[in-house]
């Protein structure tokens, strides 16, 4: 996992290079190369995922956790990488303001998806007044 971990590093700092030294030329061409880059590390990222996400379930599974809140969690997870991603390539691209905007929208699909969880909780909270 470790050797994983610096050919990730080793090929997004040889990217972040080459998409400087390309700016410079032709901006851009640096730029698809940066957001190429981006998908491809983002892509290795999600593969070296799946075995930890594996190994959640399995540390899970004795303690009977709970469906859907764990498909929302996972979604939620997954729903955070992308929006980081798109933000990073918009503020690459100097496009702080979509970057912003992907981030709103990331942050609402969160909230949106918790809100069985949110009242869920809310319920077991009313019962234990009560």
């Amino acid at each position: 996992m470790i050797m994983e971990v610096e050919k990730l590093i080793a090929f997004a700092v040889v990217a972040a290079v080459l998409v400087v030294v390309l700016r410079q030329i032709r901006p851009e061409q640096g730029m698809i190369l940066s957001i190429l880059a981006a998908v491809l590390l983002f892509l290795w990222i999600l593969r070296d995922i799946a075995p930890v996400l594996e190994e959640l379930k399995a540390l899970t599974g004795p303690f009977h956790f709970h469906n859907e809140a764990g498909q929302i969690l996972l979604k939620t997870l997954g729903i955070c990488f992308l929006a980081q991603t798109g933000a990073d390539v918009c503020r690459d691209a100097g496009e702080s303001s979509l970057a912003g905007k992907i981030e709103l929208a990331g942050k609402t699909a969160v909230l949106l998806l918790c809100l069985p969880l949110f009242r869920e909780l809310l319920d077991i909270a009313a019962r234990l007044i009560q």
